[in-house]
């Protein structure tokens, strides 16, 4: 056992003993530590090195190392995405800087490169300026010069940029740091939309460029300038270029993306979905909505509508800020009023109307409402939609906006507004997609009313112009022009021309079914029935094609019958219109087999679908309720109608009800409603009044 007196003697000994080796001790855990901290940050582990350097540069502020290993945690720092604390740890590190200490230099680049990383163009650039005017002559001043330049760059102040890096490849030619110099030119000079320089520099660039990563780089940016000139080959070469790069890089991507965009733009849709396929699967965040976007598209027109929608709804759900988003809920309206779902339809397009559209946008909403609507029958709120746009810049959207309007007018029997309108449209730009339209519609319009001259002026007119989009359609006009007096002959033969044509176009289909008519009438069913079913396969929502279904009814065909109609007039995938004539068709079937309650409904039926014919329609509901012995409801529908030329049989028909029961005074009245009119029957009205006055001042003496 060691005395007490002894132990404190040997403590005292090893403490003198640590004292007097101190120094020597701690110059190798400098020197140990320095080593382990560099090796660390040369291996780029940057987590570590933070860790390492933070230790070392508390336990050794003094050292001469320290300022080394504090800048290697400022870097390491900024290196994990700790940028704000990496600024903040140089700015101590800078305060501990004497003027005389050789790290400034490098200290003064770095905090230039992460301030510009960060965004802070103001701290980047005068740690930069300081570096070139205190340190001109040392190796990171090339550097700062270019990082100066490239600050202006994102700053977008091209022409100050450009002289920073001109001098550096003037000043040092064919070296890694004039080839970045010259990389910023070509940028600078396509930022500054001077696309010739930009294609000069890029092409000669990429010609002495080996590395990958920045091949891809210029070739995408080669491509966007060739792109802007117009030379779509000397682009698509530039983007394929950057794909054989084979790089990791964002830039593959973006010329994968700008392939597929020139693909779908040349409607080559099998090429442009493997390319935005290619482009999303790399993750970059640019143009992903317009991706989604354009395969949607393509897809569509491959016939992939399901596939299609659901890209559509990606677009409007996850970049409702994007150009194309109002695009897909436009593409998603339509493709449910195609489908016959108009509550999807108009969801879509109410749901556009929560987003902060522009005027445009807007004017399109509208006309998609106003189709809707007029598809419907809901003729006033079509009007409404279209009115309401009709005062727009854009001459297109508003001749579309005429257009509607006079279709609704047209839809509605209003001739003379509906004509008022179509004019308006070839007035405002003639020769115009939307003028053709209205020039085609006119034709129509004074086909309707049996005006021949003018309806063959107006699709001749169409006929003689090669841009037109609805020549097979007044080929198909002029025929049933030539149907509709009677010269059949002249009839058969456009039509069989029109078939042989554009065997495949709407018209064609069209001109199949009175094609059929003119067989049926020369005693050819089997043909006939051909034709009909040729029309409803190729045109099934046309009027056509409702005619066609009628007929087979009226013929016999087997597997056409009454109820398959009546379940079509509630198909919504229907024009209003058309559901309305199927409507009819059963009414006037269930009134001719005396079914006077049905015939009624399918009459109200057909009110509701088509508001325009409410005049014939009430007048076979009264017809039904009189036959069915309902004197009183006939009546009162009789003297409702107030459409030409329904009005004026409704009072003759409610003039002869009142007759048979006596009511004289009434049917006078009736009759001198009628007397002060323009009407062919005014004579007969003259010559019965005259014998009813007589008749009454008879009953009187």
């Amino acid at each position: 056992m060691i005395p007490l007196r002894s132990v404190s003697f040997y403590i005292l000994y090893l403490c003198l003993c640590l004292v007097t080796a101190m120094p020597c001790v701690q110059a190798f855990e400098v020197s140990s530590d320095y080593m382990m901290v560099q090796q660390t940050f040369l291996k780029e582990d940057f987590n570590q090195t933070s860790v390492l350097a933070e230790n070392y540069v508390r336990s050794f502020p003094h050292a001469d190392k320290t300022k080394q290993v504090w800048l290697w945690w400022v870097l390491s720092l900024d290196r994990i995405g700790e940028t704000e604390t990496a600024l903040r740890r140089l700015g101590q590190l800078k305060k501990k800087l004497k003027s005389t200490d050789k790290i400034w230099p490098e200290v003064l680049y770095w905090e230039g490169q992460m301030s510009s990383n960060a965004q802070d163009m103001v701290r980047a650039r005068t740690a930069y300026q300081k570096l070139l005017e205190q340190y001109p002559e040392t190796s990171w001043s090339a550097q700062a010069q270019l990082g100066l330049g490239v600050a202006y760059l994102k700053q977008q102040a091209y022409t100050r940029a450009m002289p920073y890096f001109k001098d550096l490849v003037k000043q040092q030619p064919n070296t890694s740091i004039s080839k970045d110099a010259r990389l910023f030119i070509g940028l600078c000079a396509y930022q500054m939309k001077r696309y010739w320089e930009t294609v000069a520099v890029f092409n000669a660039l990429l010609k002495e460029t080996t590395d990958p990563q920045r091949r891809a780089q210029i070739a995408f940016y080669l491509g966007e300038a060739q792109r802007e000139l117009n030379n779509t080959s000397k682009a698509r070469l530039a983007y394929r270029q950057g794909l054989a790069t084979k790089a990791d890089s964002r830039f593959v991507a973006l010329s994968a993306f700008a392939l597929g965009w020139s693909d779908y733009q040349a409607k080559a849709c099998s090429t442009a979905v493997s390319l935005f396929d290619q482009f999303l699967s790399a993750g970059v965040s640019e143009n992903q909505a317009e991706a989604y976007y354009a395969k949607a598209e393509c897809l569509t027109e491959n016939n992939q509508k399901t596939e299609a929608i659901a890209l559509y709804e990606k677009v409007v759900s996850e970049f409702p800020e994007s150009v194309v988003s109002s695009q897909a809920s436009f593409r998603l309206s339509a493709y449910w009023f195609d489908e016959g779902d108009m509550e999807q339809s108009h969801k879509w397009l109410e749901a556009l109307a929560q987003n902060d559209l522009d005027e445009e946008a807007e004017a399109r909403r509208q006309l998609h409402l106003g189709k809707l609507f007029l598809h419907q029958g809901k003729s006033t709120s079509a009007l409404k939609a279209y009115e309401s746009i009709q005062d727009i810049q854009d001459i297109a959207l508003r001749q579309a906006a005429f257009n509607g309007t006079a279709d609704t007018y047209l839809y509605l029997r209003q001739y003379k507004e509906a004509k008022n309108f179509y004019n308006r449209t070839v007035d405002l730009a003639p020769g115009s997609e939307q003028a053709g339209y209205a020039i085609y519609q006119m034709g129509r319009l004074y086909l309707e009313q049996q005006q021949w001259s003018e309806a063959k002026q107006h699709f001749e007119d169409l006929l003689k112009d090669p841009t037109s989009g609805l020549q097979a359609d007044a080929q198909l006009a002029m025929a049933l022009m030539a149907l509709a007096q009677n010269q059949d002959i002249l009839a058969k033969e456009q039509f069989k021309h029109l078939m042989a044509q554009r065997p495949k176009s709407a018209a064609a289909a069209k001109a199949r079914y009175y094609m059929g008519l003119l067989t049926l009438d020369a005693g050819d069913a089997d043909q006939a029935q051909k034709l009909f079913e040729e029309t409803i396969a190729q045109v099934p929502n046309s009027e056509e094609a409702v005619e066609s279904r009628i007929i087979l009814v009226e013929i016999g065909y087997e597997g056409s019958s009454v109820a398959e109609l009546e379940m079509l007039a509630h198909q919504v995938h229907l024009p209003a219109s058309q559901r309305a004539s199927l409507a009819q068709y059963v009414a006037d079937r269930a009134l001719s087999e005396m079914d006077y309650v049905k015939a009624i409904r399918w009459y109200e039926t057909a009110i509701d679908l088509n508001p325009a014919t409410e005049g014939q329609f009430v007048y076979h509901m009264a017809e039904a309720y009189e036959a069915g012995g309902d004197i009183k409801r006939a009546l009162h529908l009789y003297e409702y109608i107030q459409t030409f030329p329904w009005r004026v049989r409704a009072r003759f028909a409610a003039a002869k009800l009142y007759e048979r029961q006596g009511q004289i005074d009434s049917v006078i009245q009736l009759y001198e409603s009628l007397i002060g009119e323009s009407i062919p029957e005014v004579k007969v009205v003259q010559e019965r009044l005259d014998r009813l006055y007589a008749e009454r001042k008879d009953n009187k003496e």
